[in-house]
């Protein structure tokens, strides 16, 4: 098989792809096609991204883009085209825009425990999420799993913090906090105090009520952002 005989128009650039992927229309070995891969790597006309990785790169004024974190372990992250987890840790506050700071170790949230693995470039590790995962959600748990971080984002101040959570919430829609508060229950109560407080401050009170209750009274939380919001007593937050 020529080289200029793979068809990959249906692939972005920047978007990993395996022989795996090229397979269902090929009309020759799975080591002859994989050999024609690595030729065209060597001619340039696309990129690997590690063994058995592919990508079509994409040029910018600033040099080749590189794939996507997710890209590049789009396999932890799906499986037969469902998410089975997804970014968390660091990496999630980075793609909120919570911290400038890129992240060699990356944390995967699951519903199924594995272990912790090392590529090239990455230690990945994977933490249970007891809600259940799913296309739709997927932003939301990272919300509250950021949330849970607030105490540890690097590289920022907290009002910038307390800024851009709050602009992240206003920009949700009522059905989107409906669910969030629903996911909210199966994390810690620091992570519920601190979203009460922020839903308060957006005036979305049809969820306090039922916030509260979810918390001991007794309990008072920590948090560097206990100055900037305004209804931090409310929640116990110091």
């Amino acid at each position: 098989m020529k080289t200029n005989k793979i068809d990959l128009t249906k692939f972005k650039h920047s978007v990993i792809f395996t022989v795996d992927d090229l397979m269902p229309q090929a009309t020759v070995s799975r080591e002859t096609l994989l050999k024609s891969l690595n030729r065209m790597v060597i001619a340039g006309q696309i990129a690997k991204a590690s063994r058995g990785k592919f990508y079509k790169p994409e040029k910018s004024i600033f040099g080749e883009l590189k794939p996507d974190i997710s890209e590049l372990i789009k396999d932890l992250l799906y499986k037969n085209g469902k998410p089975v987890g997804y970014i968390s840790g660091y990496g999630a506050l980075n793609s909120l825009g919570l911290t400038t700071q890129v992240p060699n170790a990356i944390k995967i949230y699951t519903q199924k425990p594995k272990r912790a693995v090392t590529t090239v470039k990455y230690r990945i590790s994977f933490c249970l999420q007891r809600n259940i995962i799913t296309s739709d959600n997927i932003r939301l748990l990272t919300i509250l799993d950021s949330l849970t971080l607030i105490n540890s984002i690097p590289d920022t101040e907290p009002y910038n913090v307390y800024s851009r959570f709050k602009s992240i919430l206003l920009e949700l829609s009522a059905d989107d906090i409906n669910s969030m508060f629903i996911l909210s229950l199966k994390y810690p109560p620091r992570t519920r105090a601190l979203l009460g407080a922020f839903l308060e401050e957006i005036d979305a009170v049809q969820y306090l009520c039922r916030l509260k209750q979810s918390l001991k009274i007794s309990y008072k939380f920590k948090t560097s952002l206990s100055k900037m919001l305004k209804f931090a007593q409310n929640w116990n937050l110091i």
